[in-house]
């Protein structure tokens, strides 16, 4: 192999690679950055198994060929370097070279590298509004110490006319309803969602392709592929889960609420006192909030982290709708942005 990769598109590849290559593995292909260059660009690859990533550079190939080498070493030999990098075999090394500069790294077994997914492609969809709807419900996914794997998905349901993104952690649950033409089904792994959100925030294109197999889904856009796996597990009924009917209504603003919640950040539960006014208590801490009360006045306590995560990402007046003390709460953005949370039991 012989060939000459545009510095700038190589760091941009790298910078996303890196986050899919498994640096603990005791699986050395893990480690591995695969380079298979032909005329006209050269397609870079990693996988940890879960996630596996294809990316395209800009490259002006001599003799075509293919190589494996330690993703860390070849990223620490080009880093801060400002000319087109030179790529060559000799022997059993890959010789890696930037202006005056030289390095040489040992190669890995090329028939070693994983097998990556045959992708399959079903439906285009907007570039933007994939990673702009992944973000606005993402936040509600399971943390580390929950046990719920069935639910570390953002869950892309399409119906046709349009398409609902759904993401919960069985204590609360965030929604949001885009009117784009769309019949699929789609589940993005919780641990897959940095590299395609960042994918997705550097493509140039107006819209990726989609599609999916029995054990991965598939996005692509201009210059990139992404695999990731996905479990057989169903996606729980999430329309069964919003109340129909609220006994109270509240209308806030959302910055001025997330402002006062700032307060309650390091405690575990800041109780709601909905009356003529709007005010939050937490053991010496007391705020009252500016908002519209209609219906029965109620005290509601909820854990202000859950709250916050999602008024910091917002702006707009918030409608709050109620039941009593025990049953959800649903917080509204308008028709198709919506916010379920448990409340938590009051000592």
């Amino acid at each position: 192999m012989r060939t000459v990769l545009e510095k700038r598109s190589l760091d941009r590849a790298l910078a996303v690679l890196s986050k899919v290559v498994d640096k603990r593995s005791a699986l050395p292909q893990l480690t591995w950055l695969k380079v298979a260059s032909i005329n006209g660009y050269s397609q870079l690859q990693a996988t940890d198994l879960e996630k596996y990533l294809t990316v395209r550079v800009r490259s002006i190939t001599d003799e075509a060929g293919e190589v494996c080498v330690a993703m860390k070493e070849f990223a620490k030999l080009v880093k801060g370097r400002k000319k087109e990098i030179g790529l060559w075999t000799e022997e059993d090394k890959l010789v890696v070279q930037a202006g005056g500069l030289k390095g040489m790294l040992s190669l890995g077994s090329v028939e070693s590298f994983p097998d990556f997914p045959v992708p399959t492609y079903d439906a285009v969809f907007p570039t933007k509004l994939l990673g702009s709807a992944i973000e606005k419900v993402g936040f509600a996914l399971p943390s580390k110490d929950n046990d719920r794997d069935y639910l570390r998905y953002v869950l892309m349901d399409g119906e046709g006319e349009s398409v609902n993104f759904v993401a919960s952690d069985g204590y609360r649950l965030a929604y949001l309803r885009a009117d784009v033409s769309f019949d699929m089904r789609l589940k993005f792994p919780q641990n897959g969602l940095k590299v395609l959100l960042d994918l997705l925030k550097r493509e140039k294109g107006e819209s990726v392709k989609v599609g999916k197999s029995e054990n991965f889904v598939f996005i692509a856009g201009t210059d990139w592929e992404l695999a990731l796996r996905v479990s057989g597990w169903d996606y729980p009924d999430y329309k069964a889960v919003f109340p129909q009917e609220f006994k109270t209504r509240v209308l806030v603003d959302i910055k001025e609420l997330d402002r006062v919640l700032e307060s309650f950040s390091s405690l575990e539960m800041v109780v709601f006192h909905i009356g003529e006014v709007l005010t939050l208590r937490a053991e010496w801490v007391e705020y009252e909030v500016s908002a519209k009360v209609e219906g029965e006045g109620l005290v509601i306590a909820f854990n202000p982290k859950f709250i916050k995560q999602f008024t910091e990402i917002n702006e707009g007046t918030v409608e709050m709708l109620l039941i009593d003390e025990e049953n959800p709460v649903v917080f509204k953005l308008g028709e198709d942005y919506s916010y379920l949370v448990m409340p938590m039991r009051m000592r």
